[in-house]
């Protein structure tokens, strides 16, 4: 097979399905990042908003690295890299959604607000979301390193 290096990484020619579906995760992991990376949550004195970011609690930052992450790994995965790489990004995905749930849960003073989604997004639901994530970015890496044994 042909391929073009870009850096250390080596994308083998693929059918355009598999491209195109790489593509999607990609750009559906980004832009879940910016969201939750750009969403103003209050705490004891309100939200603030500094005009260009808005303050936010640390574990937004690990969530959105780790969103970042699980689409990267789960796009490379599709494209044919080796499988070992992929669950040392799934782990790590994993582990950042597990900190950024358990930071939500213990997180006493977090107020959800800007909740354009009928208040569906409150504390316990985002923690639990963050915490099914890192479920499913565990089983991911689990099945991965299944693939790597063989």
């Amino acid at each position: 097979m042909r391929g073009i290096a870009l850096g250390q990484v080596l994308i083998l020619r693929q059918p355009p399905r598999r491209l195109g579906a790489a593509l999607l995760i990609l750009c559906v992991a980004f832009t879940g990042a910016a969201l939750l990376h750009h969403h103003v949550f209050g705490g004891p004195l309100g939200g603030i908003d500094l005009g260009v970011h808005p303050v936010h609690p640390w574990w937004v930052d690990a969530a959105t690295v780790a969103l970042c992450l699980l689409g990267v790994s789960g796009a490379a995965g599709l494209l044919g890299t080796p499988p070992g790489a992929v669950a040392i990004g799934y782990m790590a995905a994993s582990v950042l959604f597990v900190a950024a749930g358990v930071a939500v849960i213990t997180d006493k003073w977090l107020i959800v607000t800007n909740n354009n989604i009928a208040g569906l997004l409150d504390r316990t639901n985002l923690a639990v979301a963050l915490l099914l994530l890192g479920l499913v970015a565990a089983a991911l890496s689990g099945r991965s390193w299944s693939r790597v044994r063989r």
